[in-house]
């Protein structure tokens, strides 16, 4: 019994070690990039954060497809990693001159990506109109509540909160086809009605 005892303890160590590693693997900060899109004359600014996922980038395609739609709506937007802010203060003209942020978080471990949540933490989004994002392979209920609280807490105005999964369907019509692309065209109809939405007094501080 012993023996088996101590067998079964080696296998849950290695499996612990296995899946700290693996965390801090995909927790690490992704690689700095950015762009921006649309009117640079805009009185309404957009900024968009996300952090990349190692194995898959649906966050990039998600972000670059909300963007997009929201600067053919004549908005200016800046799509940009976490890293890209990398030794920026929090007041920087390049962080706290927007009028809507929108967070992308991956799920790791049922919780929002570390990179997301400690920016919004240190992000000046006070007041601010804010759009959560939450994406993982399935479930992600959990991720989603944490996301919203991190951006409540810090006093964001959170106006919409939606999530979206690599696997699992995002639409239960259907089924057939590719899910990531069910996936993007979900998110160019939603990103339309939050562009269209930046037209009527919601951004309270202007």
């Amino acid at each position: 019994m012993k023996r088996i005892l101590k067998i079964v303890g080696s296998i849950l160590l290695v499996v612990a070690v296995v899946w700290g590693l693996l965390t801090l693997w995909v927790e690490a900060e992704g690689p700095a990039k950015s762009r921006v899109l649309g009117n640079s004359a805009s009185r309404t600014k957009v900024l968009i954060v996300y952090d990349p996922d190692p194995f898959y980038n649906l966050d990039e395609k998600v972000c670059e497809s909300f963007g997009n739609v929201l600067a053919k709506k004549d908005l200016f937007v800046k799509i940009a990693t976490v890293a890209a802010f990398s030794g920026v203060a929090p007041n920087d003209p390049s962080i706290g001159h927007y009028d809507l942020y929108l967070f992308c978080a991956n799920t790791y471990n049922w919780r929002p990506d570390w990179a997301v949540r400690g920016f919004i933490e240190s992000a000046p989004i006070e007041q601010k109109p804010v759009v959560a994002i939450t994406l993982g392979t399935g479930s992600t209920a959990a991720a989603q509540r944490s996301l919203e609280k991190i951006i409540t807490n810090k006093g964001g105005q959170l106006i919409d909160s939606r999530s979206f999964w690599l696997v699992r369907p995002n639409d239960e019509n259907r089924l057939e086809g590719s899910n990531v692309a069910i996936c993007l065209d979900q998110v160019t109809t939603w990103a339309s009605a939050i562009g269209d939405s930046l037209k009527t007094p919601i951004l309270s501080h202007k």
